[in-house]
C-alpha cells in the first residue's frame, strides 16, 4: 500500500488522494481504507525511505563536484528526482 500511496500522492497530491483509492491501486478491497482519514498519511507513506534514497543520489551526483557546479547539480538531481518519484515508488498502475 505504500508504493500505491506515494505514486498517487505524487500524482495528485495528498488532498487529492483518498485511502480508498490507495487501497484499489494496491489491489485490496475498496472498503479497506474507505473509513479512514489523511492522519494515517504519516503511517502509509515511507518518508524514511524516499529520504535515504534521495540522499544517495544527492551524494552520488555531487560526488566530485564543489561550489556552484555542485549547486547546478543538486538542483538538477532534485528536479529529476521529483519527476520520477512515481515510479521510483512502485509500479506504475491504473485505477480503471
Amino acid at each position: 500500500m505504500a508504493a500505491a500511496a506515494v505514486a498517487l500522492i505524487c500524482e495528485r497530491g495528498a488532498a487529492g488522494t483518498t485511502l480508498k483509492e490507495v487501497g484499489v491501486l494496491a489491489g485490496y478491497s475498496r472498503g479497506l481504507a474507505a473509513t479512514a482519514s489523511h492522519e494515517g498519511w504519516p503511517v502509509v507513506v515511507p518518508c524514511k525511505d524516499i529520504g535515504e534514497e534521495w540522499r544517495a543520489e544527492l551524494d552520488w551526483v555531487v560526488a566530485d563536484a564543489s561550489g556552484l557546479e555542485a549547486i547546478h547539480a543538486a538542483v538538477d538531481a532534485h528536479c529529476r528526482f521529483l519527476l520520477d518519484s512515481s515510479e521510483r515508488s512502485g509500479p506504475s498502475t491504473s485505477l480503471v
